[in-house]
């Protein structure tokens, strides 16, 4: 069996200009970046016969999806990307703290680590409907963070494929087992 695993395009949304800003530019931010278009491009899809196509039901992975998938395309909550974790305080910082700041409460807030509970255990559900049907090539299309948590699973299920420490938006890692 194999199990390709494609992060979506890259996003068509700059990040915001002013030198400091808020968490509210930066929640409208990913807001924004949830609604917006794709930067669409060639996908190596290593020569696979892909016969069925998984993915996210967010705007981003779904245009990829039917860009790079020729075939029906299956959307699924439970390939939604990680939630972000949320923020109180009234700092201003450059936006790229702000993303640090998003990986830190992550490894370290509770909310924050159920959220990734919650996505590990969706990961599972879809690859047992996935091991359950009769394919033996699939196509799943997601997002970074929840690639990550894939990667994990499939190994633990016995698929060997590429380490990566952050997936590439538009590239296919292929897992076989």
């Amino acid at each position: 069996m194999k199990i390709g695993i494609l992060r979506h395009f890259e996003v068509k949304l700059a990040y915001p200009n002013q030198r400091f800003v808020s968490k509210d530019v930066v929640t409208k931010w990913f807001a924004d970046y949830d609604k917006a278009d794709v930067v669409v491009k060639d996908v190596d899809l290593s020569d696979i016969d892909w016969e069925i196509c998984y993915s996210s039901d967010m705007l981003r992975a779904i245009l990829t999806a039917k860009e790079t998938y020729r075939g029906e395309v299956i959307e699924s909550s439970k390939l939604r990307e990680i939630p972000l974790p949320t923020f109180t305080t009234n700092l201003k910082m450059p936006f790229i703290w702000w993303a640090v700041a998003v990986k830190l409460k992550q490894l370290t807030n509770h909310e924050s680590r159920e959220q990734i509970k919650n996505a590990q255990q969706r990961i599972s559900e879809i690859l047992d409907q996935i091991a359950t049907g009769r394919h033996k090539s699939i196509l799943i299309v997601s997002h970074g963070s929840l690639m990550r948590e894939m990667r994990k699973e499939l190994r633990k299920r016995g698929f060997n494929g590429p380490g990566f420490s952050y997936p590439e938006n538009g590239k296919l890692y292929v897992f076989e087992r």
